[in-house]
């Protein structure tokens, strides 16, 4: 039986209305407009409290790739909205295969954020090498052309760590980057990091979570072309230590170039072992229409915001909040 796209759009709101009650989600749905601050909402949602810490999600901006004007565009508007604490660049911040030209139009193009950028890899940052296959395709770099790219990344963008944390209020924010110097998966970290982030989990354990990585958690997604190289990797070591930290709320991906038109970007299938919120962030590489997530991060919840270039608006559709609830 067909749909007509205003029925499928009044059973997805009906559906989404009672979206994963059970960690703590709400979805606004409101028409009400909303400007440049991040902290105007729909009326229908909950007030964003006055002590948060604000950050902008730019995922898979592969630079410099097509519609570099767009691209550039997206910038400005973000540079003129207030409260933002940073930009997390979330991985593929150059558009293939990480050579010398592709970071050299990186580091200028993120050059043009008036706020701080917190940089973070994915596959295309550092895993292919320079030259294609024999089909004119990516080829996997060595463990040295890894290390390479690696370094580059880091000297590119000034920054010492691929992983770090931040603990803002009562709440920890992990960065998180694929670092495997020989994994056979596009998005994986290393044993070091792995080990880090069980550390770091563990000694935070009283503190509610945010990770922030390139690929989503396994499954938290529906697409025909998913494979291990969708995924976080290494996905069982992921998981175990996830299920020893319940205090992990949301993971905040790109990789996967899902966006606001799928039906996987707010979807129960985001909800990982109804434990872990994944929440997918729109990618910029070949696409006419481009958004952007603020999060908006308080001790009592995380609100995310999607901003729609092309219409100059936030879509109050598309505003989630998790509430934390108690500290486990």
């Amino acid at each position: 039986m067909m749909h007509s796209k205003t029925q499928m759009a009044m059973v997805k709101a009906t559906f989404f209305g009672s979206l994963l009650l059970s960690i703590g989600l709400v979805v606004a749905s409101s028409a009400q407009p909303q400007n440049s601050s991040l902290g105007q909402q729909p009326r229908s949602s909950l007030p964003v409290p006055s002590k948060s810490t604000r950050l902008v999600v730019l995922a898979d901006a592969h630079v410099p790739g097509g519609h570099m004007a767009a691209k550039r565009a997206v910038v400005s508007t973000i540079n003129t909205w207030l409260h933002v604490d940073a930009v997390v660049a979330l991985g593929d911040l150059v558009a293939s295969r990480g050579t010398a030209a592709e970071y050299v139009a990186a580091k200028d193009y993120f050059s043009l954020f008036t706020k701080p950028v917190y940089y973070l890899t994915g596959n295309h940052d550092y895993i292919y090498s320079d030259g294609s296959d024999r089909n004119g395709g990516n080829r996997r770099a060595s463990k040295s052309e890894r290390t390479d790219k690696l370094n580059l990344f880091k000297n590119t963008f000034g920054t010492d760590y691929l992983y770090f944390s931040k603990r803002v209020g009562n709440v920890l924010l992990i960065f998180a980057s694929a670092d495997s110097l020989d994994s056979k998966t596009s998005v994986t970290m290393s044993a070091r990091q792995l080990n880090w982030l069980s550390k770091t989990l563990s000694e935070n354990n009283n503190l509610n979570t945010i990770i922030f990585y390139h690929a989503p958690l396994y499954g938290t997604a529906d697409y025909p072309a998913m494979s291990s190289n969708s995924w976080a990797q290494p996905a069982n070591e992921i998981d175990a230590i996830l299920m020893k930290n319940p205090q992990v709320k949301a993971w905040v991906a790109g990789h996967t170039h899902i966006c606001p038109e799928d039906n996987s970007f707010i979807s129960l299938i985001n909800s990982y072992k109804n434990q872990v919120l994944t929440i997918h962030n729109c990618d910029y590489r070949d696409r006419n229409r481009f958004w952007t997530s603020a999060f908006i991060i308080s001790d009592e919840q995380l609100q995310v915001n999607t901003y729609d270039h092309s219409n100059r608006r936030w879509d109050p559709r598309l505003t989630r909040i998790l509430k934390f609830g108690n500290n486990p």
